[in-house]
């Protein structure tokens, strides 16, 4: 029980001892007044009849909120404000005295304990005035873990829950909705759904995102987004329960989504991959390179290291649109114009996906086009 203290009587107060306002901590918003307070179970008030001091005494609430006076008999209080309730007495007491003058007051307000479960730091009971908001009750819970989901925390009361949500207010927003809490709430936190990304984004790393807006978009948003080398047309979903890695185009938010990536699950894994291109042949490292930005073909060619220059004049190229599309083309580039003679025109640009052989110097005859195709499949996951 709070510490006992008069606040506020209703109707006109005869001469006595100064009335010490009820102190409030400061997570639990005062109500406006005494007289907006609407009592509860627990909640002790004073009743002063000025025709009869001899009865003046304290009542306080019982479980089912109600109060016995021995004038005016048995009194409903709980969910009446000051003034109805003193309205109320005047009526029962005018049976038996002439123009009784009734004065209520509120003595002391009654402990409300609020339970906090979940994904908060410290679970428990903690105790709240009236006007206190969910807010308030996590905030003395200590806040929220990493791990939980803000968007969808269940309010359990009175055997039936509702779903409030304890994100972060819009800061545009001109007002924000209270969800204030009752004696005998359950306030509990869900955890979000467990994202792992990773690869070409800002911060890799495991992200509870909320169960209502669980994308592949939302968990990209969580870990900071792609970082500029991203391909974001070929990031690769995996999860436990499908037989293979699903390929996702990202490229654009309008792209639309396969029907198993449009809701992630818990334990999916979003892996962004870098920008890159496989140099094969007669260079000195093959392999898949990281592709910079505005780079051609020449440009890949001499990051790995060309063999022989003099290979350069039948170099092949394998475009990652055409591998997707299934179709078994290819195009052959002669470099040599460049090196002799400056012509820029040779200098074709190279994407993502991309596959560029070099014929080895010793090599007899050109690489076979269907291993081409092979590699740039199991390579880049397209099918």
């Amino acid at each position: 029980m709070l510490a006992v203290c008069l606040m506020t009587f209703t109707g006109p107060l005869p001469a006595r001892e100064p009335l010490v306002p009820v102190p409030r901590p400061q997570a639990s918003p005062p109500p406006t007044s005494s007289h907006a307070h609407r009592l509860i179970p627990g909640d002790e008030v004073e009743i002063r009849i000025q025709a009869l001091p001899d009865l003046e005494r304290l009542y306080q609430l019982r479980s089912d909120g109600g109060l016995y006076h021995p004038l005016a008999g048995e009194i409903p209080a709980a969910g009446r404000t000051l003034e109805e309730l003193r309205q109320l007495l005047e009526k029962r007491l005018a049976r038996e005295l002439k123009n009784p003058n009734v004065q209520v007051g509120l003595r002391s307000m009654a402990r409300q304990d609020v339970t906090v479960l979940g994904e908060v730091a410290k679970p428990g009971k903690y105790e709240v005035l009236p006007g206190a908001s969910v807010l308030d009750v996590l905030a003395m819970a200590g806040g929220n873990t990493p791990n939980a989901d803000l968007s969808t925390a269940v309010l359990m009361r009175g055997g039936q829950s509702q779903t409030v949500s304890l994100a972060p207010p819009d800061p545009a927003a001109t007002e924000v909705p209270q969800t204030l809490v009752e004696p005998g709430d359950i306030l509990y936190l869900l955890a979000g759904t467990q994202i792992s990304v990773l690869g070409d984004v800002a911060s890799p790393g495991v992200y509870a995102l909320p169960r209502t807006a669980c994308d592949p978009w939302r968990a990209l948003h969580a870990a900071g987004g792609p970082k500029p080398g991203a391909a974001l047309n070929r990031v690769v979903l995996q999860r436990a329960s499908l037989p293979a890695p699903v390929v996702l185009d990202m490229s654009r938010p309008d792209t639309p989504m396969p029907e198993e990536a449009r809701v992630l699950q818990q334990g999916d894994s979003l892996r962004i991959p870098e920008r890159q291109v496989v140099l094969l042949g007669g260079v000195s490292q093959a392999g898949p390179l990281t592709l910079e930005t505005g780079e051609n073909v020449l440009d890949v060619i001499m990051r790995a290291g060309v063999s022989d220059p003099k290979t350069l004049n039948d170099v092949t190229i394998i475009r990652a649109e055409d591998v997707r599309a299934g179709r078994q083309k290819t195009e052959r580039h002669d470099l040599t114009p460049y090196i002799k003679k400056g012509d820029t025109s040779v200098l074709v640009p190279v994407h993502d996906g991309d596959v560029v052989y070099v014929p080895a110097p010793a090599q007899k005859g050109r690489f076979n086009l269907l291993n081409l195709l092979f590699l740039g499949r199991a390579l880049f996951g397209y099918p």
